[in-house]
């Protein structure tokens, strides 16, 4: 369930947050996915959490998300990282120093396994021990705030297979990698982004979290990595 919270600290005025989903090197021999980490309808649904945060915050978020590698030195620029994808994923050293580098200095990731893949599940948290390997991945337990920097978000509904009638809820759906007192990553191993499409459908066997929650889960998140 899910309600207001108090509203949430706006923005310095004129700025403008730019959604920035990450190109990486997909985890597969197989030459047609390696094109995972841009899935035909990423870039679609970070357009639709821009218009979200647009509605709802007093953010000015720009309608049109940016595509960079770890490795781009404009990455210091957009604060804010986005990375899903299905089958995995592989950072290089240089990947992995630069993406410590941007998150010890203020920058921020949101992670997502599309369909809820295990083999994304995996890999991702394989490639952030490397990044982290003081700090693991860890459940973010339901009293913290980034299940209420926004919306009062006491548990989220999932669902699984082709039955979207009885969701189940999870208390405790996100983990999170704390740096220095700051949360610095947002890993959901249920997807997010099928609730982030316009229809919020997908694929009858796709383990996601329902599309309102999505929604919410996708306000709130930035909300706290703007203002903690």
């Amino acid at each position: 369930m899910a309600g207001i919270a108090a509203a949430a600290p706006s923005a310095a005025p004129g700025q403008e947050l730019t959604l920035v989903r990450l190109k990486y090197t997909v985890d597969t021999s197989n030459p047609d996915q390696r094109n995972d980490w841009n899935a035909k309808d990423f870039a679609h649904v970070l357009e639709n959490v821009s218009a979200l945060l647009r509605r709802t915050v007093s953010i000015q978020a720009s309608p049109e998300p940016k595509v960079l590698t770890l490795e781009d030195p404009a990455l210091a620029s957009y604060p804010f990282l986005f990375m899903a994808g299905h089958f995995g994923v592989v950072l290089n050293q240089a990947e992995t120093q630069w993406l410590r580098r941007h998150l010890t200095r203020g920058g921020f990731l949101l992670a997502t396994a599309c369909c809820g893949n295990p083999s994304f599940v995996r890999s991702f948290e394989r490639e952030m021990k490397k990044v982290f390997p003081e700090a693991p991945l860890k459940t973010l337990p339901r009293e913290h705030l980034v299940y209420r920097s926004l919306y009062e978000i006491d548990s989220v509904a999932c669902l699984s297979g082709a039955d979207s009638t009885r969701p189940s809820r999870n208390q405790s759906l996100l983990q999170g990698i704390e740096y220095d007192g700051h949360l610095v990553v947002v890993f959901s191993p249920k997807a997010l982004t099928c609730g982030w499409a316009q229809n919020g459908n997908c694929i009858p066997s796709c383990e996601r979290v329902a599309p309102e929650d999505a929604r919410k889960l996708a306000a709130n998140i930035v909300v706290f990595a703007l203002t903690h």
